[in-house]
């Protein structure tokens, strides 16, 4: 019974203090005074094309430093990007995958989808 009764005294008071915090309708800032701030034209471009294509080579692990190295790291690599073939994996390590794969497979921890239709290798 207690804890019902703790329970409902921190739900209602819980956040009592912020409310104090929230903004008076009177202070609202308005879009007028905004508008010259935030002018796109003078801001500078903080999303260039090529800071789009070093984040997707690092989140595809095609960036050296993001590639395979051991069997964990390749495990990961395809817990996270799904399916991948052979030649996609390659792309993907700092050595060879073979012996990575077979390690993996060796520990049930993958296995070959072989019989997944239009594939021209090997999917793991």
């Amino acid at each position: 019974m207690a804890a019902g009764i703790l329970f409902k005294f921190v739900s209602i008071y819980l956040y009592e203090a912020d409310q104090s915090r929230r903004p008076q309708e009177g202070l609202s800032v308005s879009s007028e005074i905004l508008e010259p701030m935030l002018d796109s034209s003078r801001l500078p471009a903080i999303l260039t094309a090529e800071l789009v294509r070093q984040a997707e080579r690092r989140w595809q692990h095609l960036d050296l430093h993001f590639q395979a190295a051991t069997a964990e790291d390749l495990f990961s690599i395809i817990e996270k990007l799904g399916p991948l073939d052979e030649e996609n994996l390659a792309r993907r390590c700092k050595i060879d995958p073979v012996p990575l794969l077979h390690e993996l497979k060796k520990a049930d921890r993958i296995v070959s989808a072989d019989r997944l239709p239009s594939t021209k290798s090997s999917r793991i």
